[in-house]
């Protein structure tokens, strides 16, 4: 198992991107973009911000990504107003 993880993982640097459409993501080659409805979660821990989705899919994100307490704060409450227009469109 520790060598499959190990050949599977992905050690590259990532980039996250979040707009009002959903996120996306890149690592090496690979892309993908999703739209707010297939995160199911939101949260925000004193180290990092999880995004999760229902499928099991996730980002930990450390704390050293923002340059500030408050940047990190306005990230998720930015994902959380978007998830909830999302399902609730006015």
């Amino acid at each position: 198992m520790p060598a499959y993880l190990f050949l599977r993982g992905k050690t590259s640097m990532r980039t996250l991107t979040i707009s009002p459409e959903g996120l996306s993501t890149e690592i090496g080659k690979i892309k993908a973009q999703r739209p707010w409805n297939y995160v199911k979660v939101v949260s925000e821990s004193p180290n990092y911000v999880l995004i999760a989705s229902a499928g099991g899919n996730a980002f930990f994100i450390p704390d050293r990504a923002f340059a500030t307490s408050e940047q990190k704060s306005e990230f998720v409450a930015s994902i959380r107003k978007w998830i909830q227009q999302r399902n609730f469109p006015e």
